[in-house]
């Protein structure tokens, strides 16, 4: 039962590592306009998230069972690894909008002025 709890809390953490790394870099290249650096940020954040998820399924699941520990070690790597690999690809597949998102505020800023 606990186990249970424990392997969805894991996959659900991993989820919103994914969409927090998402909308910090959707927010920083709207803000700043680097896209590389953000993008960069965005995985590095991820990358984080994943880990801190990955010891903490270590800490909980060594006392129970080796097999189990390593299912969600394997299971964590491979979701991290997904959502690496989807967060960039959302990113840059949606670097157009940004551009011109870009352009438009530059604009309004030169009307104001």
């Amino acid at each position: 039962m606990y186990t249970t709890i424990a392997i969805v809390l894991f996959i659900m953490f991993m989820i919103a590592a994914f969409f927090v790394s998402y909308f910090a870099a959707r927010y920083m290249i709207k803000d700043t306009g680097l896209f590389k650096e953000s993008v960069i940020f965005a995985t590095m954040l991820n990358v984080l998230h994943g880990v801190v998820a990955i010891f903490s399924w270590f800490f909980y699941s060594i006392d129970i069972s080796e097999s189990l520990f390593i299912n969600g070690l394997l299971m964590g790597l491979a979701l991290l690894i997904l959502s690496e690999l989807t967060l960039v690809g959302i990113i840059t597949l949606k670097r157009k909008d940004y551009d011109d998102y870009l352009i438009q505020s530059e604009k309004i800023i030169k009307l104001v002025e």
